[in-house]
């Protein structure tokens, strides 16, 4: 788990905001990460978009473009699965965003699924890395990770 904080405000620079070394053999042929980040972001204008990559290579990408003008907690997941192989993967990730105006309500426009295939090689280290990028540079615009639980399912 990370408990330290890390924040992307006021850039249209695509900025990582988790990362993590998995060690080369930790997946092998049918194991899974599941990696989950709670924070709080607000976006007055814009949109952003969310990365989720392995070794380079980005398994799921997300654009949120609903407006949440007030500070928001979001809860994101992200699995990567190995596919019977150790080059072959899938990723799926979940984002929820909430209306902190209403409580328990999800903003449609900034929460969904994305999921995507690829081939890294698993065998020896790879970054796990979460990027946000905004489309438009505002110091109002801003995510921040308040902690990550990453874990290894085999």
């Amino acid at each position: 788990k990370n408990t330290t904080p890390s924040t992307m405000s006021g850039t249209i620079v695509e900025t990582t905001v988790y990362t993590f070394s998995v060690p080369g053999g930790s997946l092998g042929t049918a194991g899974l990460l599941r990696l989950t980040l709670f924070g709080y972001g607000q976006l007055v204008s814009g949109g952003m978009t969310y990365r989720f990559k392995y070794g380079g290579t980005t398994f799921a990408s997300y654009g949120g473009d609903d407006a949440f003008d007030v500070t928001s907690p979001h809860e994101i997941r992200f699995q990567l699965a190995a596919l019977g192989a150790t080059n072959t993967q899938v990723g799926r990730a979940t984002i929820l965003v909430s209306n902190s105006a209403v409580p328990n309500g999800l903003l449609s426009g900034a929460s969904g699924v994305a999921r995507s295939a690829g081939g890294v090689d698993s065998t020896v280290n790879q970054t796990l890395a979460v990027t946000v990028e905004q489309s438009v540079a505002s110091a109002s615009n801003n995510f921040t990770v308040e902690y990550a639980i990453l874990e290894l399912v085999k």
